[in-house]
């Protein structure tokens, strides 16, 4: 059992052992130790010295000082072969190793790297001291890092360490993070001489340095006689005019310029801390040049910009420049000489330009047509017109004649040709239009098929044979206020005489029992608006404003322009003071059934009767039976009517009996001011009940109840006129049997009219 237990325990530990060769092997292979190259550090003689250098070696030699720059010092292990290393010192991130003189190569190692091996030391000498760095690429030697500041006065200035690109830096103050060890610095400024300098960081010693650049620039101060002149040191412009300028030693080309005047040009030395001034007179290069026009419709072109006509004054600048007589449909004249210098005439006479012709021929069919050519008629013969002297150029002919299409043609003439063409026109057939409209408004029309404005149709009314098809029909007051519709005219034998409304007819509502004042602002007219009244008013766009005292005012806008504009119902809801607008709408809710809106626009939403008279054709034996009453009402399609009554009579106005009857009624609407009514309600003997004194008579009064249909016309708004027909049926009790009572139970089919007068919202 003993065996068996060490047998596991060495299996294990062997185990271990293969892991922890397999992880250095892994380690080793990706981290290297790399030294550069040796370097023999003459100017430091301090290993001259028995008190810094005491040490030797077997053969009693001084030894040389081998200084390693690394972070890793306690993880580095020197092999010099047979030879030892006699003393070693970590300093600062250094390794100081005094070795024997004779040491010629070494082995270098460092836990979880590969080792280098016969790093080569080259030939030693006593007391004097040697320099590298070793580098293996571990975490804990690459992210050693420490702090850089550089202070330099003279903004801006570049930085670059090792070679790497050169950092900008705007202050006075530079900072950077690097890691440890020696680097190479590089600052650099315009105009200053480049410094250059090693600095070495360690974990603990950070760089703090202030950098004083040597000066490299000398000055340059321009005066000119001229003002507004302009100065380019190597071909870069100065804006400034504080001299000296100061610009880097060396040789640079200085120029002098300003427009119209000759350039100076300098190429010179400038010396470190130099001053240079120049003093420069520019010469004019440029003359006043008189051209003349032969007329006034020859224009003068320079380098193929418009500058006149007639006789002009032109500064030229010397150099090459194109001068040219130019007119419409004639030769241009260009100037035969382009390069102008001090020495050219002062005077430029342009000769008087060829005019250029072509020719066209053209023929018509039909030949008795009316032409126009640019506008302006042309005489035809034998149905063809011909012209040898027209100007080249775009030209537009216009043909017409009646009962066809208008045509229109654009061509160009070109010099020395003619231009043939032959034209024939498409007939188009007419039809008889009659247009009436409101008085004081004058009709125009439009052929939609061709191009050009509204012609003078009529005055309110007029008739005219007119091209079938489409057609646009304007209408217009002498104040400058129009509106447009469109027509389609048949052939003679379909048309009818057609009305266009100009004025508009508008509704204003409002919410009920409220009326407030409503004012249309538009650009030729302004109305003010009592609400639920049809108005008419002008075609136009107006700004509406409602408004009433203790109620919000409701600003809007309405457009009447359009075609469809005539007659609208437009709705002006208005909240309270105390109300919130947030999410409320000025606009009722309109119904989802266009029918029943179509009806509201009308009639109203809601009807307030108050007063209705009617009169029923009966047939149970009275003559005469005339209903009345107050507080009709309707709500939508919901309608009530609490205090209704008929008056029966057999002849004359002698009153047989008196009826109570409340009824309520449910409104269909089918179109525009238009229902049906289905009503219900119950009819109370109040004569027989109340005033009559025949107690038997009281005692069988009888109570009726009865439906119907009616036809619901509110064409108006205001007077609804009802045609209905009602059957009633007693409501049966005791007295049922009695003479009386079967008497009413016959004959109570009845057909009837009613009258309205109220007012609707």
């Amino acid at each position: 059992m003993r065996n068996g237990i060490l047998e596991t325990g060495l299996i294990k530990s062997l185990i271990i052992l293969f892991l922890l060769s397999v992880a250095s092997f892994i380690n080793a292979g990706q981290y290297k130790v790399t030294v550069s190259k040796l370097r023999h550090d003459v100017q430091n003689l301090s290993q001259k010295d028995k008190k810094n250098n005491p040490y030797v070696d077997q053969n009693g030699e001084r030894c040389a000082l081998i200084i390693f720059e690394t972070p890793l010092g306690n993880d580095l292990r020197f092999d010099l072969g047979s030879l030892d290393v006699e003393h070693s010192e970590i300093l600062d991130d250094e390794i100081w190793l005094w070795v024997s003189p004779d040491a010629r190569k070494m082995t270098i190692r460092c836990t979880g790297c590969e080792p280098l091996k016969n790093y080569q030391l080259g030939t030693l000498k006593s007391c004097n001291v040697y320099t590298a760095k070793i580098t293996t690429g571990l975490p804990q030697e690459s992210n050693l890092m420490q702090n850089v500041h550089l202070h330099c006065e003279h903004v801006p200035f570049t930085v670059s360490f090792d070679g790497k690109a050169p950092v900008i830096c705007n202050n006075k103050d530079y900072y950077d993070t690097l890691q440890i060890g020696t680097h190479d610095l590089l600052v650099q400024s315009k105009l200053y001489k480049p410094y250059e300098k090693s600095i070495k960081l360690a974990r603990n010693k950070a760089c703090r340095d202030t950098i004083t650049l040597e000066p490299n620039y000398g000055g340059i101060s321009v005066f000119c006689t001229q003002a507004d002149y302009t100065v380019k040191i190597d071909d870069e412009e100065i804006l400034q005019r504080q001299f000296p300028i100061h610009v880097e030693a060396g040789t640079h080309i200085i120029e002098i310029s300003k427009d119209r005047y000759q350039p100076l040009v300098y190429e010179t030395p400038i010396q470190v801390g130099a001053d240079l001034t120049l003093n420069a007179n520019l010469k004019p290069a440029f003359s006043i040049v008189t051209i003349q026009a032969p007329d006034d419709e020859t224009e003068i072109w320079i380098d193929d910009k418009y500058i006149g006509h007639g006789i002009r004054d032109i500064e030229i600048v010397w150099g090459t420049h194109k001068i040219e007589g130019r007119r419409h449909n004639y030769d241009t004249w260009e100037y035969p000489v382009h390069d102008f210098t001090e020495s050219s005439p002062n005077v430029i006479k342009i000769p008087k330009l060829t005019q250029q012709f072509g020719g066209m021929y053209v023929s018509f069919f039909p030949k008795d047509v009316t032409a126009y050519l640019d506008g302006q008629p042309i005489f035809i013969e034998e149905g063809a017109y011909m012209n040898n002297y027209l100007p080249i150029g775009e030209h537009i002919i216009a043909i017409e004649r009646e009962n066809y299409k208008m045509l229109k043609d654009t061509f160009t003439i070109e010099r020395g040709l003619n231009y043939i063409e032959s034209y024939k026109l498409e007939y188009k057939p007419t039809g008889n239009v009659s247009i009436t409209t409101d008085k004081g408004v004058a009709i125009y029309r439009k052929d939609t098929l061709q191009d050009g404005g509204y012609d003078y149709f009529a005055y309110e009314q007029g008739a005219k044979k007119i091209p079938i098809g489409e057609t646009k029909i304007m209408l217009k007051t002498v104040d400058g206020v129009s509106c447009e519709y469109d027509m389609f005219v048949n052939n003679d034998n379909h048309n009818e005489p057609v009305t266009f409304p100009f004025m508009r007819t508008v509704m204003f509502r409002s919410q009920p029992f409220v009326r407030p004042n409503i004012y249309l602002k538009g650009e030729k007219e302004s109305y003010n608006i009592s609400p639920h009244k049809k108005v008419k008013v002008l075609p136009q766009k107006y700004a509406m404003y409602v408004t009433k005292k203790g109620f919000q005012t409701y600003e809007d806008s309405i457009d009447l322009t359009t075609q469809d504009a005539n007659k609208i119902v437009k709705y002006t809801y208005i909240h309270s003071d105390k109300d919130s607008l947030e999410n409320k709408s000025h606009e009722p809710k309109k119904s989802s059934s266009k029918v029943r809106q179509s009806f509201y626009d009308n009639a109203g939403t809601w009807f307030f009767g108050i007063a209705d008279i009617g009169y029923t054709f009966g047939f149970d034996g009275y003559t005469h039976h005339i209903d009345f009453g107050v507080l009709p009402f309707r709500y939508k399609m919901l309608g009530v009517n609490l205090f209704d009554f008929e008056i029966q009579a057999k002849s004359g106005s002698n009153i047989e009996t008196l009826y109570y009857r409340p009824k309520l009624s449910l409104v269909l609407p089918c179109g525009r001011g238009f229902a049906f009514t289905l009503f219900g309600g119950a009819s109370l003997n109040i004569h027989d009940a109340f005033v009559s004194t025949d107690q038997n008579i009281k005692k069988n009064a009888r109570t009726r109840i009865f439906g119907g249909l009616s036809m619901l016309i509110n064409a108006s708004g205001k007077v609804p006129v009802s045609i209905f027909t009602e059957y009633q049926w007693p409501v049966v009790g005791p007295q049922e049997e009695t003479k009386h009572a079967k008497d009413e139970a016959v004959n109570l089919f009845r057909v009837g009219l009613n009258i309205a007068l109220g007012f609707d919202r």
